[in-house]
């Protein structure tokens, strides 16, 4: 099919108001002629024109008439961009509607195993979507020429919850494991078997037929299922269990690879699937990812919704997405597909959806594509207004509805714009002599102690770095959903661990000490927590150090200039994963006299905001240092007074 082809979709005006584009409006397509090998004869089949609703997607989402976030647009303007190169026959890669036209039929073929808006419909089958077609047209489209291996060999697809990735996910799975590949094995890489399920379940129920529980719902396409699953198992000789499906037609199989399996080698994967990457093993994915890449047209397909945690794996597999989106990176092994809204309009419009429905409903849009067919917009509405009520509820609801990272209502430092002042190359050495001011947040002895560093390198920029220590024995490495971070900080050497069960002071005081032999130390500031012994050792050693009351008085001023600095980048840091994870809880509550304090987003929670602490309170003892030498040059008012140490109202 041409590059050139395309499809007559709604304009701007004949589609008020604002919507999703739907298979729906494709129901006049002319259907697309191929000529396919089915069992070793050569036909001539009629296809719906998958490839042209891809690109119809793709050109209403560019020209601005499909709601979409800046990422897509990004993503879409890429995939035109590479079918136009396509037709080029100098490029190393073609474009080829057969192998889209075949995964996209195979796919429409597999029923629904789940109620939902089919059964109103009629259509027991499952529909491509335009987003969808999208997604797999460019996956499964670009071939490279001479040996037509598909050349997307990563893919990144992170939405939203019920925006239908696990099942999608699933059905990769089978279309990959029935290949004409020999012995293709796909694995269902997760943190826990539990997790892994996920994907394996539905590819179990469509290969195996609905399998009834006592006393569980009867499935309302249990008829249609066990058909299409029969024939499945017959014609390319498919062995199921709870454990294994296998292809006797290949020699393949899918399997789950799981915490459990996370050592285990020998794989030689056709496709990975990586499900909700943001929970999963680094441990997991290395092993698989080691074993990836020998099989032809091997593809590593990784699905997520945006993380509690801005660092970690999958922060580092999106950010490789962004540089390759944004241009910065050249990679046409690697899509991805983001839908989230932007931090403008998360800074605009947020604060207006939870009055006005219809700005809630523009939002949600964009970062949902499958708005209004498998997430109802009425139950969504509702849920909302409930998180409006419940600081920790509104946070869960940004970072599953509206794919937003890290996010905490009302947060102080947005994790990308945290993101685009780091810099992996800053190292603290480089500031050898300058001025800076050391914090220490010490907190509960037997979890991590932070000791931030505020450098003020140029009239205008600040750079900051955070250390991190913490007690071998802290229970917090058993933490059901913090554990695994903790253990991949410490091997990592993010955190430095010390002996027994309590943080030890004198392996802090010492770094201090370090510190101030390699920088121009002009005060530490220590949190009044288990502090006054530690500031009566530094002051005897000649090092100036105050006690920190963590207070509006204090806080206000330091926790503005951070929040003012990230967005025009004029605060640099090195990305260290666990103060960025630090940035991104803490939110600041505006006091009714305008001052602002920094707290986690739920007293309750176990994320942990040490480190933004730790760098706030060496900020407040800048400003106050600044706040000082500005009155100084005013001897008729200040000149008896000397300096004051942070207010500790």
């Amino acid at each position: 099919m041409s590059a050139q082809q395309t499809n007559r979709t709604p304009s701007r005006s004949s589609a008020r108001p604002w919507r999703h584009l739907r298979r729906a409006d494709f129901a006049d397509l002319a259907p697309l002629r191929l000529d396919v090998l089915i069992d070793g004869k050569t036909e001539t089949r009629e296809f719906v024109d998958f490839p042209a609703i891809g690109r119809a997607y793709c050109e209403r989402v560019v020209s601005g008439e499909e709601p979409a976030g800046d990422e897509i647009i990004r993503a879409c303007r890429r995939t035109l961009t590479m079918l136009d190169r396509a037709e080029d026959p100098r490029e190393p890669f073609y474009f080829s509607a057969a192998h889209v036209c075949d995964f996209c039929a195979f796919f429409e073929l597999m029923p629904h195993i789940e109620s939902g808006e089919w059964e109103y419909t009629g259509n027991p089958f499952q529909v491509l979507e335009p987003h969808m077609i999208w997604e797999f047209m460019h996956i499964n489209g670009f071939r490279r020429r001479g040996t037509h291996e598909r050349l997307t060999s990563r893919a990144w697809i992170e939405e939203p919850r019920k925006n239908a990735k696990s099942g999608r996910a699933a059905i990769v799975a089978l279309y990959e494991v029935i290949s004409d590949s020999l012995s293709p094995q796909v694995l269902i890489g997760a943190a826990t078997e539990k997790q892994a399920d996920r994907v394996y379940d539905p590819c179990l129920t469509l290969t195996a037929g609905v399998q009834q529980k006592d006393g569980g719902e009867p499935n309302p396409n249990t008829v249609v299922i066990n058909t299409r699953a029969a024939h499945l198992r017959e014609r390319y000789r498919l062995e199921t269990s709870s454990s294994r499906i296998a292809c006797g037609r290949n020699g393949g199989f899918i399997t789950r690879v799981n915490s459990i399996g996370e050592r285990n080698d020998g794989w030689n994967p056709r496709c990975i699937i990586m499900e909700e990457v943001h929970a999963q093993s680094r441990a997991i994915y290395e092993v698989l990812r080691s074993a990836f890449g020998a099989k032809p047209s091997a593809l590593m397909y990784m699905i997520s919704t945006a993380g509690r945690v801005a660092a970690g794996l999958a922060w580092d597999i999106r950010r490789e997405a962004l540089e390759i989106l944004n241009g910065h990176v050249a990679n046409d092994t690697y899509f991805a597909a983001i839908y989230t809204i932007s931090d403008q309009q998360e800074k605009e419009l947020l604060p207006k959806a939870g009055t006005d429905q219809e700005v809630f409903r523009q939002l949600m849009m964009i970062a949902n594509p499958m708005w209004g067919v498998s997430i109802d917009p009425i139950k969504i509405w509702d849920i909302w207004q409930e998180a409006l009520r419940q600081p920790h509820m509104r946070s869960e609801f940004l970072r599953t509805r509206l794919n937003l990272w890290g996010r905490a209502a009302n947060a102080i430092i947005t994790a990308s714009d945290w993101d685009a002042c780091r810099n992996p190359d800053l190292r603290l050495e480089e500031f050898e002599g300058e001025r800076a001011w050391l914090a220490l947040d010490l907190a509960s002895r037997n979890d991590m102690a932070a000791l931030g560093v505020v450098i003020e390198y140029s009239r205008e920029k600040i750079a900051v770095f955070c250390e991190y220590f913490i007690p071998e024995l802290s229970p917090y490495f058993e933490h059901p959903r913090l554990g695994n971070l903790y253990k991949g900080w410490v091997d990592n050497g993010f955190i430095l661990p010390t002996g027994g069960g309590l943080v030890d002071f004198d392996t802090i005081e010492d770094r201090v000490v370090q510190l101030k032999d390699l920088l121009d130390v002009q005060l530490v500031v220590c949190d009044n927590y288990q502090a006054n012994q530690m500031v009566g050792r530094f002051l005897k050693q000649g090092i100036p150090a105050v006690v920190f009351q963590k207070n509006e008085a204090n806080c206000t001023a330091a926790t503005e200039d951070l929040s003012a600095r990230a967005p025009v980048r004029q605060l640099l840091h090195n990305g260290h994963p666990v103060l960025a994870w630090n940035v991104s809880n803490a939110v600041g509550w505006r006091r009714v006299g305008g001052g602002i304090v920094p707290k986690k987003h739920d007293e309750q929670s176990d994320d942990k905001i040490d480190g933004f602490d730790a760098i706030m309170m060496g900020n407040a003892g800048r400003l106050h240092l600044k706040d000082q030498q500005r009155k100084e040059d005013q001897p008729n008012v200040y000149a008896k007074r000397g300096a004051r140490l942070p207010s500790k109202r």
